[in-house]
């Protein structure tokens, strides 16, 4: 057993935590050399003393974001088992997988004071109630988070950059595949153009996405959705693996805005692309592909919110407007704050007291 100035017995009459955590799922699929090095935590722990039944691993938050901890159940869990004295020792590669904001990072910090707890990076070990080690602990978390930012602004720089030369391809609708040399064409698989078609047909024939919903839900229909996990490279058909399943309000799957989109010659619609977010090829008489006047292709954009129920309807529903005084005066509201009168009991001014 290593023993370490800092750690004592009551240390390890506690548990000795292990968090691990990485940001996406590209990550869990593709850096295993990562996760290895978090795992082999355990080891640590291990040769300063605790034994194999006192040791957790928390992993639950593989593929989740360090920047709130609203969804990340293993953050919450390792929170409480902190609050709650459970934990005597907590390791971590690096302070970033805790926390990649100081609100939920200095709570941390002041409940492992509080309750003594140790805590474990690469860099080595240090105990939250000595000034220095808090010190050195706060710059480290207040450095990560503005790693975040800065790592944020360079990769939408970059995003942006690539815009303006027209070679931005994001993700397709479920229905779409992109060529190696760029163009977007329907898939081929056969099922998934036939359960969208039919969508298609619903939504036209029935009028509203409730009703499309109600019917899949009655008929037991599957509708084609992405898996859960993907490593963001396509297959070599450029296809991404999908997966059939039945539909909520929860789970509705991004459908493209116009299935005949690709449909005219099988060509598709070209690499290049003239907007930053969006991606329609456009024509002389300034519309795209599907002959909307808007990009056709806009990856996640929703059935629901196309302009061809607007035309169905007649006109597009009305833009939020700024309450006028006199609609707020109609509805009830008094716009102006009430004259000031004088409290009752107060005699009137040139009166005795």
């Amino acid at each position: 057993m290593n023993e370490h100035p800092k750690i004592h017995d009551h240390h390890r009459q506690r548990l000795a935590t292990v968090y691990i955590r990485q940001s996406t799922l590209r990550q869990v699929a593709e850096h295993l050399e990562s996760q290895d090095l978090q795992y082999q935590l355990v080891a640590r722990a291990q040769a300063w003393g605790w034994p194999a039944e006192r040791i957790a691993v928390i992993d639950e938050d593989l593929g989740k974001s360090a920047v709130s901890s609203q969804e990340r159940y293993g953050f919450q869990r390792l929170f409480t088992d902190v609050g709650t004295g459970k934990v005597g020792l907590l390791l971590v590669t690096d302070v970033s997988r805790l926390a990649r904001n100081c609100a939920d990072w200095y709570q941390l910090l002041d409940l492992a004071a509080r309750n003594h707890v140790l805590v474990s990076d690469s860099g080595g070990v240090y105990d939250p109630r000595a000034y220095d080690d808090r010190l050195l602990l706060g710059v480290k978390g207040a450095f990560s988070e503005a790693q975040w930012h800065l790592m944020r602004a360079q990769m939408q720089a970059a995003r942006l950059n690539k815009a303006k030369r027209g070679e931005l391809a994001l993700r397709l609708p479920i229905g779409y595949q992109r060529l190696p040399n760029g163009q977007v064409i329907l898939t081929a698989d056969e099922q998934v153009q036939t359960s969208i078609r039919q969508v298609f047909h619903l939504f036209r024939r029935l009028g509203s996405a409730h009703a499309v919903l109600g019917h899949l839900q009655q008929t037991g229909l599957r509708l084609p959705a992405r898996a859960a996990i993907w490593s963001g490279r396509p297959s070599s058909s450029g296809t991404e693996p999908v997966t059939a399943r039945f539909t909520r309000y929860s789970n509705c799957p991004p459908m493209p805005a116009s299935m005949p989109m690709a449909s005219g010659g099988g060509k598709g619609c070209p690499a290049r692309r003239t907007h930053a977010m969006a991606g329609g090829c456009p024509r002389p008489n300034g519309k795209s592909c599907s002959g909307m006047p808007f990009p056709a292709i806009l990856p996640g954009r929703n059935i629901w919110k196309t302009r061809r129920n607007w035309r169905k309807t007649g006109r597009p529903p009305p833009l939020p407007t700024r309450p006028t005084p006199r609609s707020m005066a109609v509805r009830g509201h008094n716009p102006s704050p009430p004259k000031a009168r004088p409290p009752k009991g107060r005699p009137a001014r040139g009166g005795r007291c």
